[in-house]
């Protein structure tokens, strides 16, 4: 947010309360917590932990000095933020994601209803194909994960659901509803399977976090979840 700020008070606000905040939150745990690991020599396990702020302090400030001439201050700011880690763009992008990933669940059987492309008889089935092929969709996927990795095979069902989304547009005819809705259906359930594996494997360093770290990143979704359906529904009614 620094990144987007043009007045002091936004620069106040982002910069020193809730970044101030969440350093707190971060370094004060970070260091008390060692005290469930170690039993001895603890002064010298939180000295190497509080080192790790230092060793932040002597990279960040050359990667801002060093691309700032570049690019300037926004995106300079943005690429250190990217530095964060990988854990917290996951989230964040699953929160994206999981915005629109139920909208075709929502709204499809209205859609074609709305534009004439099927009777209401096909239409109410059409909610239980996609729900028939995200059972597939919720095993295949993390089978793959084992022989490809779980970012190559969530990118590849994510661009494939993206896809799928636009697809609505061009499907005019019933045959065309069916098979759109199976493909959506099994790509969906990918979607929905594979953040937990993805957790899993930012976390093989840090296993006795992985339940907490999946409920943070669920908690988040679920705010996607919360805002995304009823947006969608708004944008429906408007025609736009």
């Amino acid at each position: 947010m620094l990144s987007l700020c043009h007045e002091y008070w936004q620069v106040l606000l982002a910069q020193a309360i809730c970044i101030g905040i969440g350093c707190g939150a971060l370094f004060i745990p970070s260091v008390a917590i060692l005290s469930t690991y170690f039993t001895t020599k603890i002064a010298t396990a939180v000295g190497l932990a509080a080192s790790g702020s230092s060793l932040g302090g002597v990279i960040y400030p050359i990667v801002f000095h060093k691309l700032l001439p570049q690019i300037g201050f926004g995106w300079t700011t943005r690429v250190i933020a990217f530095l964060i880690p990988a854990y917290a763009l996951d989230v964040f992008g699953f929160f994206i994601g999981f915005m629109g990933l139920y909208m075709p669940f929502f709204y499809t059987e209205v859609y074609v209803l709305q534009n004439r492309i099927t009777d209401e008889n096909l239409a109410s089935y059409l909610l239980a194909i996609m729900n028939s092929t995200s059972v597939f969709g919720r095993i295949i996927p993390n089978w793959l994960v084992d022989k490809l990795g779980p970012f190559n095979v969530v990118i590849a069902c994510t661009i494939a659901t993206s896809i799928l989304c636009f697809s609505y547009i061009a499907a005019t005819s019933s045959a065309g509803l069916i098979v759109l809705a199976g493909f959506y259906g099994f790509f969906s359930g990918s979607f929905v399977s594979l953040p937990p594996t993805i957790v899993v494997h930012l976390s093989l360093n840090a296993r006795d976090k992985i339940g907490t770290r999946i409920g943070q990143s669920f908690a988040v979704i679920g705010v996607g979840l919360l805002i995304g359906t009823p947006i969608g529904g708004a944008v429906f009614e408007k025609g736009w």
